[in-house]
């Protein structure tokens, strides 16, 4: 039985994937980067310069989506970009150096498109996640 089959537990994995990593990893980061310089004592363009580091990062993973639905099918791709968004964006979090920082960054914010693919791929609709 598919997914789309089942549209509760189909809507029910999209929502908690663009939850992850939109909600959470994207628009969450935004609001907690002034005050992560704030407290790491960054200046405003080294901030900036790890926001923009997410957002190439995100354009990368938009980049990749399309060759890697491909190879690894929409499930696996969704479930791992939402892994690798959570645990990368928590980590720029725990690094008081803006070095290790300025790499997990971009690593999460590939994630995060990751996690969002096509919901149409994911529901099995013929040829989209095979074209």
């Amino acid at each position: 039985m598919t997914l789309a089959a089942r549209p509760v537990l189909l809507a029910a994995i999209l929502s908690l994937g663009a939850a992850v990593s939109l909600g959470i990893t994207r628009f969450a980061y935004g609001l907690l980067l002034p005050i992560m310089r704030e407290d790491l004592a960054w200046t405003y363009t080294l901030a900036g310069a790890m926001n923009t580091a997410n957002a190439v990062g995100y354009l990368l993973g938009a980049l990749t989506a399309p060759m890697l639905l491909r190879r690894q099918g929409p499930a696996r791709l969704m479930l791992w970009g939402a892994v690798f968004a959570t645990v990368f964006m928590a980590a720029s979090g725990f690094f008081p150096r803006a070095a290790a920082a300025a790499v997990a960054t971009p690593v999460g914010g590939c994630g995060q498109r990751l996690g969002v693919c096509d919901g149409r791929a994911v529901g099995g609709a013929p040829g989209l996640a095979s074209s």
